[in-house]
């Protein structure tokens, strides 16, 4: 299984953390057939349907069926775990800062360069594979066993 944590650009657009997707996908198209979820899908929500596939597509994108802001989002999880949650937004450069004793200087400013204001948004995945899925945020935060985290 391969997880972009978005979109994968055609070409690289400059942004370090794109194109370094963009590199491993191309060179994946070649490499394996099909994808598999191995796993029960926990932190990415958006797997959770391909689970149950038997037999997936060699590239499928699950989104939806929700399209929510960070307020929304932190409403869904505050119904679906009892308690009340917020949804901050940060600037890039203290993405970075909070980034650094993680994964280091070099690569904190890779990513959030990603974040910075006027960086190029990767292009639209091609419509036909991208699918609907039915799974709410609520409904699957409901689903998941949070003593673990």
């Amino acid at each position: 299984m391969f997880n972009t944590s978005g979109i994968v650009a055609t070409e690289p657009v400059g942004a370090p953390f794109v194109d370094a997707r963009a590199v491993l996908a191309a060179g994946m198209l070649g490499s394996v057939e099909v994808a598999t979820v191995v796993a029960p899908a926990f932190t990415y929500m958006e797997n959770a349907e391909l689970i149950a596939t038997s037999s997936p597509p060699p590239l499928q994108i699950v989104a939806g069926p929700e399209v929510l802001t960070g307020d929304q989002v932190a409403k869904e999880f505050s119904a679906a775990l009892g308690r009340e949650m917020r949804w901050t937004t940060i600037d890039f450069r203290e993405y970075e800062r909070m980034l650094v004793p993680h994964v280091g200087a070099e690569v904190a400013a890779g990513i959030a360069a990603g974040y910075a204001p006027g960086t190029p948004l990767p292009p639209a995945p091609a419509p036909e594979v991208v699918r609907t899925g039915a799974i709410t945020l609520r409904e699957w935060a409901v689903r998941q066993s949070w003593d673990q985290i």
